[in-house]
């Protein structure tokens, strides 16, 4: 019985640990929703180009279209190989339109592309598996 009283105090400890972790502030990071004491690593990509193609360690996409100085499109990856595959996608400047682009005939939200056009605007899209990426 000992023993698993030890285990159990280590395991308290890491938990404590964490729980009183400072929370994160680097660009790269991001903070688990509502819990600013567990910290959450994620790949965020700034695009400053006029075009960029995600990949499978892109998770926040930040588009600097007023770098870029034209429209940029974002060209998503094939839906048939990405179930459940989440992107959160923000549009920094107000210089240009970001151009959501479905890979082939994938589509988003049933259209082959999808703008955003305001400053800030910001979408987070889910892929089914099959042949669509749904907005929420």
């Amino acid at each position: 019985m000992s023993v698993l009283n030890g285990v159990w105090q280590k395991t308290a400890l890491v938990l404590a640990a964490l729980l009183l972790a400072a929370p994160v502030a680097s660009a790269d990071q991001a903070v688990w929703p509502g819990h600013a004491y567990l910290p959450l690593m994620v790949n965020t990509q700034t695009v400053t180009g006029t075009s960029a193609t995600l990949g499978s360690d892109d998770y926040v996409i930040l588009v600097d279209d007023d770098t870029a100085a034209a429209t940029v499109t974002i060209t998503l990856p094939a839906a048939a190989s990405n179930l459940g595959r989440v992107y959160h996608i923000k549009k920094l400047g107000n210089t240009a339109s970001v151009v959501l682009d479905g890979n082939a005939s994938d589509t988003i939200d049933g259209a082959p592309t999808h703008t955003l056009t305001t400053q800030y605007d910001a979408r987070t899209i889910v892929c089914d598996g099959i042949s669509n990426w749904s907005i929420f």
